[in-house]
This record gives C-alpha cells, structure tokens and sequence, in this order.
C-alpha cells in the first residue's frame, strides 16, 4: 500500500433479482449507496481495519491504530473530503477545523465515475490540501486525479429555464412591492439621520422597483436610473428624489 499510487480493479458486475444491469449500475455509482460495500471491501484488499459507525474515520491502520483512515468517493458530483458533519443543508463549514481534522488523516479516495472499474488512490490530508484546499476535488479533475488521459468529462445538459406562470409573475410582483413598502416605512423611521444609511436605504429601495428592475434585482437594460423617481420625505419635510 503505497501513498499516490493508483490502484485500479474490474468488479465482477453485481446482478439483483429482476433488475437490469444499468438499474444496478446506477445504484453503485450513487456514492451513500456505494459507500456501504466499498468500506467492507476496502478493508478485505488493503491492511486496513474497517470501524463501524465511526464519524471522524472509517478504518485503522493493522500495524499502528493511532494511523486514522477515511474514505471518500468521488463521484459525477465530485468528492467533498471534509467531515460529513459539515455537509448538508444548514450545516456550516467550519475551514480552520476542517484543516486541522485533515492533517490527522490519511485519506482513501475511490471513485466509482466507470463502474464496475474503479480506482483507489491513497493520499496524506496534507498533501490533499495543498491541492484541494477548499475540501473538494471536482469530478473534471478524475482524469488528473486518477492518472487517466483516455478520460473525457461528460457535458452536463444546462438547466431548463422554467416558464413562469402568470400567477409566479404576480406573486413576484406583489413580493417586491412588500420589500419596497418595508424598506421605505425603514427609511422614514430610523435612517434618516444616519446619512449613511440613508443612502444604503435608498440604493437597495431603487433596486427592488419592479416596474424598472428584472426578477434578478439589476436595472433592465431598456432603463436607465434618471427615470426612476421615488418620493421618499426628507428630515425637513420635503421629498427627495
């Protein structure tokens, strides 16, 4: 078991009852669904003991315990190797913690991207960093990564650009009008002697106009910002435009 060398293995194709080849394809290049046989297998080809409902690492070392393994897949969706206590919706990344938990580790990353071939490359968190430093490694570096010139990433289809209903169009005219309402009742009552704050009030207020701006916030190109006039009272009374 070397560090940066990359080992590469041809799985025998996994079959399961009535499904077709692609159906199970599909499922083991899902990389939470892959990650379940991988850790096992992992710990049968390499001298490597897997621990079971671990967070922080997914294996020891047979001849020294205190060296930490973890195990990381990268996918069609690349591979993040920061603690997966940092993924996910509402969970914040934390950089300075994240370096210091990768610096401890040595990391196991496998790719499932040509199933059933895959490739397994063992590298320091120190040297992952300084290539990686952010914690993820994007699914256009496999060839890189991996050692593979024969790879060509595949071009994602762009998005659809959704149609908006005349109810969505209303709906975003009727929110934009609140927020222009909620900023002005702001610029009334508590910065008008702030003269810095004024100003801010003012600028995100001309912003928000849904006659003069697009759903993105900017100035429509057809518009210019002299034509937008709001009457907004001024400390001594009158308006300011």
């Amino acid at each position: 078991m070397k560090f940066n060398q990359v080992y590469q293995f041809t799985l025998p194709m996994p079959t399961f009852d009535n499904f077709s080849q692609q159906e199970v394809v599909e499922i083991y290049k899902n990389g939470s669904a892959f990650s379940h046989f991988i850790e096992r297998w992992l710990a049968k080809k390499f001298p490597i003991t897997h621990v079971k409902g671990c967070k922080e690492y997914d294996f020891t070392d047979n001849a020294n315990p205190e060296i930490k393994y973890d195990a990381k897949t990268l996918t069609a969706g690349g591979c993040k190797y920061y603690p997966s206590s940092m993924i996910g919706t509402g969970r914040k990344f934390d950089q300075e913690l994240f370096e210091q938990k990768a610096n401890k580790l040595i990391y196991i990353i496998v790719s499932n991207i040509l199933f059933p071939e895959i490739r397994v490359k063992f590298v320091t968190g120190f040297d992952l960093l300084i290539q990686y430093p952010n914690g993820v490694i994007p699914y256009a570096d496999y060839g890189k990564f991996f050692e593979d010139d024969t790879f060509v990433p595949e071009k994602k289809p762009p998005k659809e650009k959704k149609t908006q209903t005349p109810r969505r169009v209303e709906e975003i005219r009727l929110k934009k009008l609140k927020k222009v309402g909620d900023l002005r009742k702001e610029c009334m009552e508590s910065g008008l002697h702030d003269k810095g704050k004024k100003s801010d009030l003012l600028e995100r207020l001309l912003s928000m106009l849904s006659n003069k701006f697009g759903d993105d916030g900017q100035l429509k190109k057809t518009e210019s910002i002299e034509n937008v006039v709001l009457p907004i009272p001024s400390e001594s009374g009158s308006e300011l435009h």
